[in-house]
Parts: C-alpha cells; sequence; structure tokens
C-alpha cells in the first residue's frame, strides 16, 4: 500500500518537525556511539516546497573516530531522530561528508546546511 502526501500536508508534518527540533543540535557519533562533534542547528521556521533548510553552526571536536551516524536533539535536549553518516561520493547515507567521515579532535568540523525533506 502507498501513502500519497498531499503538498499541504507535507509542508505541516515537516513545519511540525521545525518546531519540536527549534535551535537544536547536530552530534556526530562514532560506531560506538562515542561523541565526535555537536554542531548548532539553527530553527529553519516553516517548511518550503516540501523541505526545512537548517543552518548548521561548526563545532570542534571532542574525540576521534569516524563519524557512522547522527543525532538530531530539540532545543530542549529531547532526541528529536537518529540517522546514518557516510561518505559523500560513495554513500547513500542520510547525512553525506566530504572528503570522508574520519573526524579529528581538536579539529572544526562545518557542514553547510541540512536539509530535511519527507519521503
Amino acid at each position: 500500500m502507498i501513502l500519497d502526501v498531499s503538498a499541504g500536508l507535507n509542508d505541516a508534518m515537516l513545519t511540525a518537525v521545525s518546531e519540536y527540533i527549534g535551535d537544536g543540535t547536530l552530534e556526530l557519533l562514532s560506531s560506538d556511539n562515542i561523541l565526535l562533534v555537536t554542531l548548532g542547528l539553527s530553527d529553519p521556521g516553516a517548511a518550503v516546497d516540501g523541505e526545512l533548510i537548517f543552518q548548521v553552526a561548526s563545532g570542534v571536536a571532542v574525540a576521534s573516530g569516524e563519524a557512522k551516524s547522527a543525532r538530531v536533539l530539540a532545543a530542549d535536549g529531547s532526541e528529536a531522530f537518529v540517522c546514518d553518516v557516510g561518505p559523500a561520493e560513495t554513500s547513500d547515507a542520510v547525512i553525506k561528508l566530504k572528503p570522508d567521515t574520519q573526524i579529528k579532535a581538536g579539529a572544526n568540523v562545518a557542514l553547510d546546511q541540512f536539509r530535511l525533506v519527507m519521503p
């Protein structure tokens, strides 16, 4: 069975996600869930044309390792969702990193933006 959601409902669902996360954070984690870096997210406001675009503040890595997953936390610290992380060139992960997924402690880590689209 296929659920075909209208554009209006899609935007409403994404806007609810935006309101829930607000000015939250994105944490990059290793395969054993060690926190590598925390990046700040800006509240994107309402969804436009079926997507949210969070601006991402850079952060300094607190540990070294390979980023394998990410956890998005709402502004109040509650977990919104967890997703996979992979290299941009070879992965179909939700978050794609360039040039690879290796994070070095003390290094500045930056993402251009975090775009969220409902399927």
